[in-house]
């Protein structure tokens, strides 16, 4: 079965801000050419793996990365490596990277946005922080309404929608899965 390639962004309300900085800088980008790890970390289902029990998600980039999160949907055609699982992260005695996640896989160059074909958006819990909250901080920590915020989530959406881009609720059960079901069954334009 083909799949997506998904980034996680986090699941803090703030990540809209980090979302908007990813595509005004033109796509997803490997950290600095000078760093150990300058890769760009995706998430792609691991047939071997059984989602279904809480505890193991745990050890799953989807259990911390794409589920009720923020995070781009990227073209399966995107180059990347599957990681060898190891109860470690970082490189095993040859030099190739492990980690503690059963289902990441690395790119190791950029990822621009023409590889970006939708986003997965919390939109539960945003409103339930609008409830809770009189306003959300940015990634630098300053405040901005949620009039503010909303204009810029519209701003995205707007983006995504110029883009045709898939635009989903991260917290719908199982949405990697029926999109990569879609992705399979042509429904959908890439």
């Amino acid at each position: 079965m083909e799949r997506y390639f998904y980034h996680g962004i986090g699941e803090d309300i703030s990540c809209l801000f980090k979302m908007l900085e990813i595509i005004n800088s033109g796509g997803l980008k490997v950290r600095g050419k000078t760093e150990k790890y300058n890769h760009v970390c995706l998430y792609k289902k691991n047939e071997e793996f059984d989602y279904s029990k809480e505890e193991k998600l745990l050890s799953s980039a989807r259990g911390g990365w794409i589920d009720n999160c923020w995070f781009f949907i990227i073209s399966p055609d995107v180059t990347a490596k599957k990681v060898k699982v190891s109860n470690k992260t970082g490189f095993d005695e040859l030099g190739n990277p492990t980690s503690n996640l059963v289902d990441e896989w690395r790119s190791e160059g950029d990822i621009p946005l023409d590889k970006i074909v939708g986003i997965g958006i919390p939109f539960d819990y945003i409103a339930q922080e609008e409830k809770e909250f009189d306003f959300v901080e940015d990634m630098d920590f300053h405040e901005h309404s949620f009039k503010e915020y909303y204009q810029l989530l519209k701003l995205l959406l707007e983006y995504a929608n110029n883009s045709n881009w898939i635009v989903v609720n991260s917290e719908e059960k199982d949405i990697c899965d029926k999109l990569d079901e879609q992705l399979n069954n042509h429904n959908i334009k890439l």
